[in-house]
């Protein structure tokens, strides 16, 4: 019944914000003919579930691949507040607590993708609500499976402050693509601080006592600034990739507003400042010796990005940057994991 009820308002809240978008109120209706029209609930949700092509395409439109990251985004901002694989095992907050953020990062995928259908048209026809191979109605039911899920696990499984988090994480993938992405700024700093902030969320998780007063809260923070600003590199970077679907669709965005050039500018001194600023942070709380592995993890990514202006920032030059952006993620992580265990 709880699960019942809070899908009905995630709908209400949609269907508000639907009226103030001629297009996306015409979707929503679809929605509730089509869920109207299905006479048997059961053979609508096997048509959705059960057909191995329909199964790749829900894949496809949570964009699975981004499964691992965020699991190893949140295993590490465990880690580093808890070393011990012994604890985080049998902390059933902390498992928990992975599995509400991929739930939520994959409802927000699919949130996005019904509300941009028109730009991806343009930016990514081959995306499963543009292409057909999902529907629209099949899309938002899963959406609200997926947010009910979290919620469900959430309620019987989190603390009260971990449970304020969430509703938090829900209400900000629910408006981000109605309001916040129409804000220049905001919008980059709105998804940077989503992902990053999922270190945080897992931390406090597996965290026994005050999060405080734990010895590796700084090299979390430092981990979160990493994450935030390596991200809105990304979202700046992934801004010019779309950018002519955004100047059809009206949409205002750093690229669309100074050119890609510029922006391109914005993303090397981010990620320029990520850097210089963390290693001497780290520096601080360690030593040189422990610092100086930072830069050199770093510095694929700056070849990567000086690819991009090589090829005139072209749409498969910043997709390759994204495709190879998670090894030195994950060699990151590695490197803050190690320092939270040996040398904290």
């Amino acid at each position: 019944m709880q699960l019942f009820q809070f899908g009905l308002l995630i709908f209400g809240i949609i269907n508000t914000i639907a009226y103030k978008n001629i297009n996306l109120h015409n979707k929503i209706t679809t929605i509730k003919s089509n869920l109207a029209i299905s006479n048997n609930n059961q053979t609508f949700i096997k048509n959705i579930f059960y057909h191995p092509k329909k199964i790749q395409s829900l894949f496809k439109l949570v964009r699975s691949n981004n499964i691992i990251p965020t699991t190893l985004l949140c295993f590490s901002g465990g880690w580093i507040i808890n070393p011990s694989i012994y604890n985080l095992l049998n902390s059933n907050t902390f498992i928990v607590s992975i599995l509400i953020t991929v739930l939520i990062m994959s409802a927000s995928m699919v949130i996005n993708d019904i509300y941009d259908i028109e730009i991806d048209k343009i930016n990514s026809p081959n995306r499963p609500l543009v292409n057909g191979e999902v529907k629209i109605s099949e899309a938002f039911v899963l959406f609200l499976l997926l947010i009910g899920t979290s919620e469900y696990l959430s309620i019987f499984y989190l603390t009260d402050n971990l449970k304020f988090f969430i509703q938090l994480a829900i209400i900000q993938i629910i408006f981000y693509t109605p309001i916040l992405k129409r804000i220049v700024i905001i919008k980059n700093i709105s998804c940077a601080a989503m992902v990053s902030f999922s270190l945080f969320f897992s931390g406090l998780a597996s965290s026994k006592t005050i999060i405080g007063s734990n010895q590796n809260l700084g090299l979390l923070c430092v981990a979160i600034s990493v994450i935030f600003f390596g991200s809105w590199c990304n979202e700046l970077l992934l801004d010019i990739q779309d950018r002519e679907g955004d100047i059809n669709n009206k949409i205002i965005t750093i690229p669309t507003l100074i050119g890609n050039k510029y922006s391109w500018l914005c993303s090397k001194y981010i990620l320029n400042f990520n850097i210089i600023t963390n290693t001497i942070i780290i520096d601080n709380l360690y030593n040189n010796q422990v610092a100086i592995f930072l830069p050199i993890i770093f510095s694929p990514l700056i070849m990567n990005l000086y690819k991009i202006k090589k090829d005139c920032y072209s749409k498969e030059s910043i997709a390759n940057y994204m495709k190879y952006s998670n090894y030195p993620l994950f060699l990151l992580l590695i490197y803050l994991c190690v320092i939270a265990r040996f040398f904290s």
